[in-house]
């Protein structure tokens, strides 16, 4: 049997206390039956044991889109004010929120889209202008 990364074993514990999976042993701990948590309750262990307890490396955070956990290490963005600030599509409520890389490449996507058709109409409204010679 192959032995689970570390990585691989915080997952598994995650799924663990949200009951997806039971009697597991991870190295030489075994679990029994799952306390079958909510995701927020599950993840708030993982939480207290990275930042608190530093038990589990403090890498690990769950995306604010889909809620699943990802390693920040090797994947996923964290929006800071700094990106509020350089990039005036993101909104307050932004802040702070980590997304995995599936939801980080959506965020940016419709973002990208909305600042490509918010310029695409500017670039309209600036050609008629020109075409018409005066305001409308």
């Amino acid at each position: 049997m192959i032995e689970p990364t570390q990585d691989e074993k915080v997952l598994i514990y995650y799924d663990y206390l949200r009951g997806f999976i039971e009697n597991i042993r991870i190295g030489n701990l075994i679990f029994g039956k799952s306390p079958k948590l909510s995701d927020t309750k599950a993840f708030n262990i993982l939480y207290y044991a990275q930042e608190f307890l530093g038990a589990i490396p403090d890498k690990f955070e769950k995306c604010s889109r889909c809620g699943k956990i990802f390693d920040t290490e090797s994947t996923g963005d964290h929006i800071t004010e700094e990106d509020i600030e350089d990039n005036k599509e993101f909104k307050k409520c932004d802040l702070d929120c980590w997304y995995c890389e599936t939801c980080q490449d959506r965020v940016y996507y419709y973002q990208d889209r909305k600042k490509d058709r918010f310029e695409s109409i500017c670039n309209v409204e600036e050609f008629v202008f020109q075409v018409d010679g005066e305001k409308q």
